[in-house]
């Protein structure tokens, strides 16, 4: 049965106004989950959410089709935005979200209708208090999923050193602000030894791919680290892979043990 439409419903400003809410809740399960999500993506998947939500309200979606349709709603904003890897926990924190954007909403409006009309309907200490307890809530549940996403900021990584070919693992490390000095490229650091002799054997056989790159450290404040070039650079992340061309990689002896043999650079990721 087809519902009835408020007198006064204009979809074009209906689209926008769920449009930006939509866009911020996924800016915030980005955010809180340390996502790699594309910026096209997660605009896609707000428009499509918008268009969703109208026809949801033009039709009358109600009863026991309600919930379905938040559901189903945020599992395609969250497929479509971060992929299918982890839905689950992302869905979760959406939900969390537009929980707290909501309720927090309502109670902003219900207090700002009743100064409008002459009178307060909620009493100031009330919304103050509500406001308090679901920020707090907000803040708990919404921290604890962001320390369980940065966790483990490990991720698979491929790349071929000549004729060599490696699939290992890969720290992201924000304190890695290695960069080639001439065409100012982030730089891959290989910390396992099993890199040493087939990057050596490579600058013999390509030397014009060799690169020297200047790196401090504690006891070192002037160092060189020598370096290739690789062709190709392949990171794994939740929801896509990561493809870099001609990405500077260089070798140091610090050692990443079993947890991982390479560090990655913030840069990758951008």
């Amino acid at each position: 049965m087809r519902g009835t439409v408020p007198e006064f419903y204009y979809p074009d400003i209906a689209f926008l106004v769920n449009f930006f809410f939509d866009y911020l809740l996924l800016f915030l399960v980005r955010y809180l989950g340390r996502l790699n999500a594309k910026r096209q993506r997660m605009i896609l998947s707000a428009a499509i959410g918008s268009l969703f939500a109208v026809f949801a309200t033009i039709v009358g979606v109600r009863g026991i089709f309600l919930p379905i349709h938040f559901v189903l709603g945020g599992a395609i904003l969250c497929a479509i935005a971060f992929g299918k890897k982890k839905i689950k926990r992302n869905m979760l924190t959406l939900f969390v979200c537009a929980f707290v954007m909501g309720g927090m909403l309502y109670v902003l409006s219900s207090f700002i209708t009743g100064i409008s009309a002459g009178k307060e309907l909620i009493p100031t200490a009330v919304v103050l208090g509500i406001l308090t307890v679901i920020a707090a809530f907000a803040l708990c549940l919404l921290s604890k999923i962001r320390r369980e996403s940065a966790k483990t900021p490990i991720y698979s990584v491929r790349f071929c050193i000549g004729e060599d070919s490696f699939c290992c693992k890969g720290l992201l490390d924000t304190g890695n602000g290695l960069y080639e000095p001439f065409g100012k490229k982030p730089v891959l650091l290989l910390v396992s030894a099993k890199f040493k002799m087939p990057l050596e054997k490579f600058c013999d056989e390509r030397p014009e791919k060799t690169r020297f790159i200047p790196y401090r450290a504690v006891g070192t404040p002037e160092g060189m680290l020598l370096g290739v070039e690789l062709n190709e650079l392949v990171i794994e992340t939740d929801q896509e892979e990561i493809c870099l061309e001609k990405i500077p990689a260089a070798y140091s002896d610090s050692g990443g043990g079993n947890l991982y043999q390479v560090i990655l650079h913030p840069d990758f990721f951008l």
